[in-house]
């Protein structure tokens, strides 16, 4: 085979890049419906969201919208967070996650990255979270003053009309007192001092989506069936009369003037009675009310939220923790979403800055969010240590490696320790048996000169060697070591985590 000449295969390439044309975008990424845009100014459109207003009143008037949004928002909060570094970036990565760190006294941000994370996550119910970051020199190098965020309801964002590239932000800013007319003109927020995180852009890359977007629409069918209801309510209150006989009309005048205690006389022949209701119209009110908060919950992929209202306190559906599991995922994906946008608004800049875009660039991560089970997995595992378990094997094994997952243990090393205890236990149980065995043969013979019989083995039975119960047998005594193992390794790895 005739060995091929390298320049004439780069000669052959650099040929076709010849061909392409960079940085160069013809398509546009607006939406037919996209066209709508607010306002044209300054070579960018502009989009105005009107549903902010509505989102926020509709959170403070409703506990389950509420109760929803807490849960789309309050476990990406209580995640602890790290920046991990690129390889060789070991420095640049200490240096922004020690900065970010820092208190506003020791010369960090006036706006904590914690808060700044909570105010991002808001995005899931606004579609969008606005910030204006505020630069500082520091010890000769570029850091943050502040990110501070901007209420959706007074920005929108800039585009450009022709591709739809993101531009920054607009906001028409609100100031107290008697401003003048200069200083509530709109004011520009470009990059790099704008920050737009919008969520669920895999859906609407231009405008995100709302997370309550059903929800919302729930609230709005609430809000009617409430009023229906308080209506029916009152009818309940103050039931309604009829009259027959004689004058009617006459006898409803004087009927509709009675109040709370009040008397009427009536004419001879003239009778009133009241109209009763068959009682069953508040189930139906309750039941569509029902329907739309279930509605409201499973569209975030909480279901769990439901179980107070639809548990009948029996049945796994009751006690169960298994609705949660999709849930927690799509929180894991939303933060993992979240946190490419930090990395990218906000490390990024500041390693452009101070190091250049030949630098490292580290990633901004958030640390698991089904810490909880931790705990769970730590108390199961202690649980089996006793070898009395009737789940398979596998599972038992499996449950093991996680936990030492969680606890960040070396999982190699303890793997290899439970191994040569399981091999150990194995042996132990095949001699144990074998004993057994041969303390039958002589009790056999015992008995073929007289002797008492008993009752060697288990239940007098022991395995025969090589049936599959004698495997059997050494196989439970070998996971019942591996389990115990592991447990002792969880019980040390606890105390000194404990101790320091």
């Amino acid at each position: 085979m005739a060995v091929q000449d390298p320049s004439a295969g780069r000669s052959a390439v650099d040929e076709e890049i010849k061909k392409l044309s960079f940085e160069l975008e013809r398509g546009s990424s607006f939406r037919l419906m996209d066209t709508l845009f607010g306002e044209y100014d300054s070579g960018s459109v502009f989009e105005y969201d009107f549903s902010s207003l509505d989102t926020r009143k509709a959170l403070e008037k409703d506990g389950k919208l509420s109760c929803i949004e807490q849960a789309l928002t309050l476990p990406i909060l209580s995640a602890g967070w790290r920046i991990v570094p690129a390889e060789g970036g070991e420095k640049v990565a200490e240096e922004l996650e020690t900065f970010l760190r820092m208190g506003a006294l020791e010369g960090g941000m006036q706006t904590p990255i914690n808060l700044v994370i909570a105010q991002a996550t808001s995005a899931r119910a606004y579609r969008k979270a606005f910030f204006e970051k505020v630069y500082k020199e520091q010890d000769g190098k570029v850091f943050y003053d502040k990110i501070a965020y901007r209420p959706p309801e007074t920005c929108r964002i800039a585009r450009d009309p022709r591709t739809g590239a993101y531009m920054g932000f607009r906001q028409t800013p609100v100031r107290q007192g008697t401003p003048s007319l200069t200083q509530t003109k709109d004011v520009d927020v470009r990059p790099p001092y704008a920050w737009v995180h919008i969520n669920g852009q895999r859906r609407n890359p231009l405008s995100g989506v709302s997370d309550l977007q059903v929800p919302l629409w729930c609230h709005e069918t609430k809000m009617k069936i409430l009023y229906l209801w308080t209506t029916f309510l009152a009818t309940q209150a103050e039931p309604r009369l009829m009259t027959s006989g004689g004058d009617p009309e006459d006898a409803a005048r004087r009927l509709a003037a009675l109040r709370g205690g009040g008397v009427v006389g009536l004419p001879n022949g003239v009778e009133a009675r009241v109209l009763e209701s068959n009682g069953t119209a508040a189930q139906s009110f309750q039941d569509m009310i029902n329907y739309l908060d279930t509605q409201m919950s499973a569209s975030v992929l909480a279901g769990f939220t439901d179980l107070t209202s639809g548990a009948s306190g029996t049945g796994s559906y009751a006690l169960s923790q298994d609705q949660s599991d999709f849930f927690v995922q799509s929180l894991e994906a939303y933060s993992t979403e979240l946190a490419e946008s930090i990395t990218h608004n906000i490390l990024g800049d500041l390693v452009v800055f101070n190091h250049g875009r030949t630098a490292k660039f580290p990633k901004f991560e958030f640390e698991p969010l089904a810490d909880g089970d931790v705990d769970r997995c730590i108390t199961l595992l202690q649980g089996l240590s006793n070898g009395q378990s009737v789940l398979p094997f596998e599972f038992v094994e499996e449950l093991a490696m996680k936990t030492a997952n969680y606890l960040e243990m070396d999982t190699d090393k303890l793997r290899d320790a439970m191994e040569k205890a399981a091999e150990v236990a194995e042996e132990k149980a095949a001699m144990a048996l074998e004993s057994q065995r041969q303390g039958i043969e002589g009790q056999k013979a015992a008995m073929a000169q007289g002797a008492v019989p008993g009752k060697p083995g288990v239940n007098g039975k022991v395995p025969p060697k090589g049936s599959p119960a004698e495997k059997q047998a050494k196989t439970v005594a070998g996971v019942a070591a591996k389990v115990g193992v592991a447990a002792k390794a969880v019980q040390q790895k606890q105390a000194k985590e404990s101790a320091r």
